[in-house]
């Protein structure tokens, strides 16, 4: 990894965290790192963004597929010999 891309992902984390952090007490993440972060250019901003919510729909992902995963073994140990 070049010191550049190195710079940028170390960038984008801090911002991310900011925005997590946001997001958690119900502010706007967007508005917060902004805030935080008044001289950092829009598409900065809207990179790391980008990567915010993409990390949040994977969760949202993961959380459907525990919940899918779990209602099948509940099925499947009420059905019929199920846990046999």
């Amino acid at each position: 990894m070049t010191v550049r891309e190195e710079t940028k992902r170390a960038v984008l984390a801090q911002i991310i965290t900011v925005m997590e952090a946001a997001d958690a007490q119900g502010v706007d993440p967007w508005m917060a790192a902004e805030g935080v972060y008044p001289t950092v250019p829009t598409d900065v901003i809207a990179e790391a963004w980008c990567q915010f919510e993409a990390a949040k729909t994977d969760a949202w992902w993961r959380s459907m597929e525990q919940t899918i995963d779990g209602e099948i073994v509940k099925r499947a140990l009420k059905a019929p010999g199920g846990a046999a």
